[in-house]
């Protein structure tokens, strides 16, 4: 029988929703973050200098922001950039524009976060070209909030640009392809080939040729493949706070595909509602889709 797009996308979400369902009882996700605040909270009885109590600050106000408690995350956040020297102060700056994109407050998060990565850049064009990511990677979570926020400010062009700025350190080889799919996503919002990066572009398709993680089967469905049993595969495979997390990525991209390729708003709704039932806490690709798959 032949199944429109829109129809395997919607059986593709029932079929993660089953997958999620079957672990529902526990949000390994959260419980993660209810973990690292109670440490962070204990630890920071005992904390000495103030950069140590400020990164034990910045700790409680990540894992807040997270539970979805950014109000009184944000309160913390100020609490470190008061107490953090220079050096412990850009991570602070970090922690606190993440908080304010989950506060709907992009804008004032790019406002914080530019003298860092503009710094970040400049310090990696000192040095040898082999050393470049190396000297990015220490920023990568500054540079993720910074593409976010500026997709939701719509400024394509500094999206792309931070995201070309994106590295990662050697422990987290997988955020490659993720970076290609998040491409992909941005340059569908663009609808403008004439911002197309060319390395993003070249690596983009090599991923979507030869990853074989999800994020490999994400990015051939953005090709127009028809990949959601391997994706649901692969997500099965996996199990706790990975196996949510996983569950995430897959279901906003997928209600992204929807939305922004396909232009079925229906099926990206059904991803934003599975992705609701799933509460990935602490996933930057939830806050992101209650603001544009509605």
């Amino acid at each position: 029988m032949f199944l429109s797009k829109s129809i395997k996308l919607f059986l593709f979400s029932l079929l993660l929703a089953g997958s999620v369902s079957a672990q529902a009882q526990t949000n390994f996700l959260k419980a993660r973050h209810e973990q690292a605040l109670s440490m962070a909270q204990g630890m920071a009885k005992n904390a000495q200098g103030n950069d140590d109590k400020a990164a034990l600050l910045d700790i409680q106000a990540s894992a807040l922001d997270s539970l979805g408690q950014s109000a009184q995350a944000l309160k913390l956040a100020d609490q470190a950039l008061g107490l953090a020297s220079a050096e412990q102060k850009e991570s602070s700056i970090v922690t606190k524009s993440a908080i304010l994109f989950s506060l709907g407050r992009a804008r004032e998060a790019l406002l914080l976060l530019t003298p860092v990565l503009n710094g970040a850049r400049q310090a990696a064009a000192t040095v040898p070209a082999a050393e470049r990511a190396a000297t990015l990677a220490g920023y990568l979570p500054g540079f993720t909030v910074a593409v976010f926020a500026s997709v939701e400010l719509e400024n394509w062009k500094d999206a792309l640009a931070y995201l070309a700025d994106a590295e990662s350190p050697p422990e987290d080889p997988d955020f490659y392809p993720y970076r290609s799919l998040l491409y992909r996503y941005i340059m569908a919002r663009a609808n403008d080939v004439a911002l197309a990066n060319p390395a993003l572009e070249k690596r983009a398709a090599d991923d979507a040729q030869n990853k074989q993680s999800h994020y490999g089967a994400l990015l051939r469905m953005w090709q127009g493949d028809d990949t959601a049993p391997e994706i649901a595969r692969l997500l099965a495979e996996k199990s706790g706070d990975e196996q949510q997390d996983a569950f995430a990525e897959s279901l906003f991209y997928t209600g992204a595909y929807a939305r922004y390729v396909k232009h079925d708003s229906v099926s990206a709704r059904r991803s934003l509602q599975k992705l609701n039932q799933l509460a990935p806490y602490g996933s930057v690709e939830w806050v992101h889709a209650r603001r544009v798959l509605n």
